[in-house]
């Protein structure tokens, strides 16, 4: 389990982006999930899973490469640091990106999810959503230092709309989730994803590491002696792969959906039409709020809690970058390094549920996380725990 599975789905840190998420999931309290409920429970009650269930999961695992190779571990500390070329502008550049993306999504996700829910079918948009993905993330190659690429403006443009494509992937992807399989199927189809979503990103984060980053920095006879495909690393093409290699997966991975994973039925409503009434029935939801104090208070309360550990998740590949001076190779062992102990902090979470409880549980956690990122802050390239570290006289040998 890598950090992707902590935090839910949806990485950019945004304003009320959770909410967002929980209001236009594609998931409407009226007539249209009572119809998708009737159609599933004509399909035999199984938590074997079909084909069309195996394919939505495995949607997943198309989609988390993106989140871990380009927004945490790779691509964004690379455009912060060498394309910026100012660590510190760098990281206020891609917090702007990330507000501004995540503000996008709070206001439009809603309207889009009520929305969905009275046009019915889900696939067209989402196809939509994946094959923009695709040339934005084959365009990362062109996000180079200096002249000759695309610049930082439009630079920052691209990264915007592939957030933007990645969020509404999300929405449409989990508003097929009663489509492809029965309620009793759901958890089991649910786990499956954000197994395959890790297994995925795990699995390129080592193929990077074992083919580009490695190269040329160790004699290990399994590791190529070159970058494959006769990269540069001088000129960053190894670091600038990861969105072409990303774009790669995300096509193959993302076919199964489309062929096999059964869709709501068209309902014959206009986009306009749809937009409108989405609109009134999201107006309706958010009234109706008022009289759920418990589920409002909830809701704002994840919207904060889950942004609040995206944002963490965005930042720390730039963090690592920008101030300890890190490059791909430690980048990409880190990534693998914190994957492993997110895998065990899953187990502990997991027994510490069965043993305190979800709300002490999640207070324990966040504890933890606070002590951890104060200690973060005490680390640098001339320091460990807030005391400082003579480099000159522990020189590596």
């Amino acid at each position: 389990m890598t950090e992707r599975a902590e935090t839910g789905r949806g990485v950019e840190p945004s304003v009320g982006n959770e909410l967002s998420q929980a209001l236009g999931s594609g998931v409407d309290p009226g007539l249209e999930v009572i119809e998708d409920a009737a159609a599933v429970t004509t399909r035999k009650e199984s938590s074997n899973l079909d084909l069309g269930a195996a394919s939505w999961a495995l949607y997943e695992g198309a989609r988390d490469p993106y989140v871990i190779l380009i927004v945490i571990y790779v691509f964004y500390p690379y455009f912060a640091t060498a394309v910026v070329g100012d660590p510190v502008k760098g990281q206020a550049l891609v917090a702007n990106i990330a507000m501004i993306c995540g503000l996008c999504v709070a206001f439009t996700a809603p309207l889009l999810g009520a929305s969905i829910d009275k046009i019915g079918r889900r696939k067209p948009l989402l196809l939509l959503m994946t094959g923009l993905m695709l040339p934005l993330l084959v365009g990362l190659w062109w996000i180079r230092p200096g002249l000759g690429g695309l610049g930082i403006g439009l630079s920052s443009v691209v990264l915007g709309l592939l957030g933007l494509a990645f969020a509404y992937s999300e929405l449409l992807h989990n508003a097929m989730l009663t489509r492809a399989a029965t309620p009793r199927q759901a958890s089991f189809a649910s786990g499956l994803a954000l197994s395959l979503g890790n297994f995925f990103s795990v699995f390129m984060l080592v193929f990077v590491l074992w083919a580009f980053a490695l190269p040329g920095k160790v004699d290990w006879a399994f590791v190529p002696k070159q970058p494959l495909f006769g990269l540069d690393p001088l000129r960053h093409e190894t670091d600038r792969i990861v969105g072409p290699l990303v774009a790669v997966c995300l096509a193959f991975l993302a076919i199964p959906i489309f062929l096999f994973t059964p869709d709501a039925p068209a309902s014959g409503i206009g986009l306009f039409k749809a937009l409108s009434q989405g609109f009134e029935g999201l107006k309706a939801t958010l009234r109706s709020l008022k009289s759920h104090r418990a589920a409002a208070v909830f809701l704002a309360s994840r919207m904060l809690y889950t942004d609040g550990m995206t944002a963490i998740l965005v930042f720390m590949g730039v963090y690592a970058a920008g101030v300890m001076h890190w490059h791909t190779l430690e980048l990409l062992a880190f990534g693998i390094l914190l994957s492993i102990f997110a895998v065990a902090g899953g187990q502990v979470g997991a027994v510490l549920d069965a043993a305190v409880g979800p709300k002490r549980s999640i207070q324990i956690e966040v504890l933890g996380a606070a002590v951890c990122l104060l200690a973060q802050l005490g680390m640098g390239p001339n320091q460990i725990l807030y005391l400082r570290y003579d480099t000159a006289a522990h020189a590596m040998l």
